[in-house]
């Protein structure tokens, strides 16, 4: 038996030659659900019609059922724990990698629209969240984002967020060449370390790829880094000499204007 839970209808799918659900009754209410019914040569698919109404009368009552097999009556278990439907989570749930009391939606047979808090242990990769019917619900971490970027030399620092904290987990890639992994210095929810030596002045287009996740592509002008230029006379010609970093380009003439 397959069940799922949609916003305008409860459907179940049974094989063509399983028991099944004809109808719903609940004492306590009064309010019956007869399911429609259409069939094909491999699977039996039967689907009642769902509104708010209705499903305020179904919270609380769907605890246990009746199974009429030959005109005996037998207990077929508790609907809650085995048979209701898969609860529908909207939006898509993709918490931080960080964790944390994360909210969830959830609309559900049992409890109708719902916002859950639970503590979330953090991660990156594909997670599930297992339901009382035996169900999965599969999400992923938020996608990484690149907020700013900060260069020292050679050090490279990335400040966003959901970058995982596990290096074997993060990809990261300037103007879409892969940066080494042994180049990565520190890698944490929140920031990134690298060591980086870009010999020549250009923009770069960076971006960080945790989880199977792609962040927002960030540029960086790597500019001209002087550090040392030589005293001159005043009065006399002389040759200006001048050390530092990205003093040349692979792409344009560099100017230097005294």
């Amino acid at each position: 038996m397959f069940k799922f839970l949609l916003r305008q209808s409860i459907v179940y799918q049974y094989g063509i030659d399983e028991d099944y659900y004809s109808k719903w009754s609940f004492a306590l209410t009064g309010l019956e659900l007869e399911f429609n019914c259409v069939n094909s040569s491999v699977v039996r698919t039967w689907s009642i019609p769902m509104d708010e109404l209705i499903a305020k009368k179904l919270h609380g009552q769907t605890s246990s059922c009746l199974n009429m097999v030959r005109f005996n009556i037998n207990m077929c278990g508790f609907v809650i724990s085995q048979n209701s439907p898969t609860p529908i989570i909207e939006p898509e749930f993709r918490p931080p990698t960080k964790g944390g009391n994360v909210l969830i939606q959830v609309d559900s047979v049992n409890t109708g629209s719902t916002n859950l808090t639970i503590s979330y242990l953090g991660g990156c990769g594909p997670r599930s969240l297992i339901w009382n019917n035996g169900n999965n619900y599969t999400f992923n971490h938020a996608s990484p984002s690149i907020q700013s970027l900060s260069v020292n030399d050679s050090l490279v620092l990335i400040n966003g967020d959901n970058f995982c904290n596990v290096k074997e987990m993060v990809d990261i890639f300037m103007d879409e060449i892969k940066v080494d992994k042994q180049s990565i210095e520190l890698v944490d929810h929140e920031i990134i370390k690298l060591n980086y030596n870009q010999q020549y002045c250009k923009s770069v287009e960076i971006k960080v790829v945790s989880g199977g996740l792609v962040s927002n592509v960030f540029k960086k002008e790597f500019k001209p880094n002087p550090i040392k230029i030589n005293t001159v006379p005043s009065d006399i010609g002389c040759i200006v000499t001048i050390e530092g970093q990205r003093l040349s380009s692979s792409f344009t003439l560099i100017v230097i204007l005294v």
